[in-house]
């Protein structure tokens, strides 16, 4: 409910009742869980790791509720805001329907958007190492002045970082001169 909140909940408003409902169903579905499995089996069986944590994320979203009652008479909230952002912790359950035979394209649309993400990290890199190669020719070239007033005056080749600088500045439709003239 944090994306769809419309600020902080006051005591009594309509959000607020949703969030204790969503809460509340998370306790009982916590103990509905324990009480199917042995105590034993939720904390030492396969999924122990998961168990622990949607245990350790209700006991936040309980934590959370328990404050909102007893801060009620006035208070101010606003630094509950750190417990509301840890049950965002909550999110990375969802790989677990990964596991799910019908989610078979899913799961291969996020390997994709995954391996696509890698392949650009790479293209930055070498679009970074491009752009240091040319401020490395520049600073070496045009250290010693280009014979324009206006770009000696700015100093734009004057040292590797501002080269490189001035080619990101360049190659992103920003290449001007403090002046105005490109």
């Amino acid at each position: 409910l944090i994306g769809l909140q419309p600020g902080e909940l006051p005591f009594g408003s309509s959000w607020f009742w949703i969030k204790q409902g969503f809460t509340l169903f998370f306790v009982l579905e916590c103990i509905l869980r324990i009480c199917l499995t042995s105590l034993r089996e939720h904390f030492r069986g396969s999924d122990w790791r998961w168990n622990l944590f949607d245990t350790l994320m209700v006991m936040i979203g309980l934590t959370d509720s328990c404050m909102s009652f007893l801060v009620a008479g006035g208070a101010d909230t606003a630094s509950l805001t750190i417990m509301r952002l840890l049950r965002l912790t909550r999110l990375p359950r969802l790989v677990r329907i990964f596991r799910l035979k019908g989610m078979k394209e899913l799961s291969l649309m996020a390997k994709g958007l995954i391996g696509g993400l890698i392949t650009l990290g790479w293209a930055v890199v070498l679009l970074f190492f491009c752009f240091y190669v040319f401020a490395i020719f520049a600073t070496t070239s045009f250290s010693n002045g280009t014979g324009n007033p206006s770009i000696d005056s700015d100093e734009l080749f004057g040292s590797v970082l501002e080269a490189l600088f001035t080619a990101f500045r360049c190659f992103t439709d920003d290449c001007v001169a403090a002046d105005g003239k490109p």
